[in-house]
């Protein structure tokens, strides 16, 4: 990635991190963390990368409620940034974290098993 695309998806994340938690007043909305935005080389498109630390049902009604805002924290992105256009937005779960925490507890358990055998 180029060192200007690199500064625009740091620009991109700040911003965006700002809109949601200032500017959003969806009561639907969980707890969201922009992890990584990611813009294409002629800047049209940003895939925004999000983490939402809530259960199943509450992270799917969340998610729905960001895509359905895109447009809106587009239209706020272009007040506050100044570009000859905005790249549209797409979300994507960033699903890395949940990932990792799984992995924690897996180790956890085979190393509190060690521990009950005595191979430790």
């Amino acid at each position: 990635m180029s060192e200007r695309l690199n500064r625009v998806s740091q620009l991109f994340k700040r911003e965006i991190s700002k809109i949601i938690q200032y500017d959003l007043k969806d009561p639907s909305l969980g707890f969201i963390t922009v992890t990584c935005v990611k813009v294409n080389s002629d800047l049209s498109l940003a895939k925004v990368y999000i983490s939402i630390m809530e259960d199943d049902k509450r992270k799917k009604e969340t998610f729905n409620t960001i895509n359905r805002a895109a447009s809106f924290i587009r239209r706020l992105l272009a007040n506050r940034i100044r570009m000859r256009s905005i790249p549209y937005l797409r979300f994507y779960e960033d699903k890395t974290i949940s990932k990792r925490q799984r992995l924690e507890e897996l180790f956890e358990k085979i190393n509190k098993e060690r521990k009950r055998k005595g191979d430790f």
